[in-house]
C-alpha cells in the first residue's frame, strides 16, 4: 500500500462535509465523511486500510465525493 497507509488527495474545490466513498464495480470499499470542510487547493488524507479487500481483477476503483 502507500507509505503510511493513506493516499494523499487535493480538492480544486470547497468540499462542505464531504463524504469519501470508495468503490469497485458497484461494491462498496470504503465510505468516511470528512469532519470538516475542505477549502479549494487544501489536501486531505485517505486511509488505505481498505485495499485489502479491492479485487485485483475486479476493475477499475473508483474514489468520488459524494
Amino acid at each position: 500500500g502507500p507509505g503510511g497507509g493513506r493516499f494523499l488527495l487535493r480538492t480544486g474545490r470547497r468540499l462542505t462535509a464531504p463524504t469519501l466513498v470508495v468503490s469497485q464495480g458497484g461494491a462498496l470499499l470504503h465510505r468516511r465523511r470528512l469532519a470538516r470542510a475542505v477549502p479549494p487547493g487544501s489536501s486531505f488524507t485517505l486511509t488505505a486500510r481498505w485495499l485489502d479487500r479491492a479485487d485485483p481483477e475486479g476493475g477499475a476503483v473508483r474514489i468520488r465525493i459524494a
